[in-house]
């Protein structure tokens, strides 16, 4: 009877496709990685395919040219930090669903704990995206998207929050604005991190937390005592 393991000395047979897609992956890890060690500056298809131990030629059956692979990575890189953002959101709103009584400004303070705990969990691309979000090449472009997709989910929170402490209409722009400093303060926190002017990344976390809620009851107060 067959025990049903795979024996490990035995070659994996992949279709045409999938060497291909494996490939394809290989030199967009290879980018991540130069550009995280050397700049991206530094990406020229020699260096990319000597990275990735393929030949010149093999690069371009997958890619037009750097310009074109740069572009490639850059949105894995954007689709991967807007995955860990809404994971993450997704996990501090199913933390809230489950307790029984909590102040509504822990809805926006534990959304952002958890994005930058997410965030910290990958530190190549939180390191492209700190280093290169002022960038004008595609890279560039894409870590801006990440940034204002980073920018509506604080602002929905901070709205949701607005509304869920029955904060009078005429005081939302005052959240969307605090939604703005809220979004700075986060990148911020993840840049100390990223310098390593900060080491303890639960710390930092943790005061980051603290921090939002404070701010936030502020202006829940202010505007309901208006």
């Amino acid at each position: 009877m067959s025990s049903g393991l795979v024996d490990q000395n035995s070659p994996i047979k992949l279709s045409r496709q999938e060497r291909k897609q494996r490939t394809r992956q290989r030199l967009i890890d290879a980018v991540i990685s130069i550009v995280c060690e050397e700049g991206v500056e530094a990406l020229t298809t020699t260096r990319l395919t000597q990275y990735a131990q393929i030949t010149q030629p093999g690069f371009y059956v997958h890619f037009k040219n750097i310009d074109h692979c740069l572009s490639v990575a850059a949105e894995r890189i954007h689709e991967r930090l807007i995955q860990l953002q809404a994971e993450a959101r997704k996990s501090a709103y199913y933390k809230i669903k489950g307790l029984n009584d909590f102040d509504r400004t822990e809805i926006i303070s534990l959304s952002i704990a958890e994005m930058i705990t997410a965030v910290l969990s990958e530190p190549r691309l939180l390191e492209i995206f700190i280093r290169y979000r002022h960038d004008r090449s595609p890279l560039g472009e894409a870590m801006r998207k990440v940034t204002e997709h980073l920018r509506l989910a604080i602002a929905e929170d901070a709205l949701r929050l607005a509304k869920g402490s029955e904060v009078p209409e005429r005081f939302y722009p005052r959240f969307s604005a605090a939604a703005e400093v809220l979004t700075s303060v986060f990148i911020g926190a993840l840049e100390a991190c990223v310098a390593q002017r900060f080491n303890d990344n639960p710390l930092m976390t943790d005061i980051i937390s603290r921090f939002i809620k404070n701010a936030m009851l502020g202006e829940v107060a202010f505007a309901c005592g208006a």
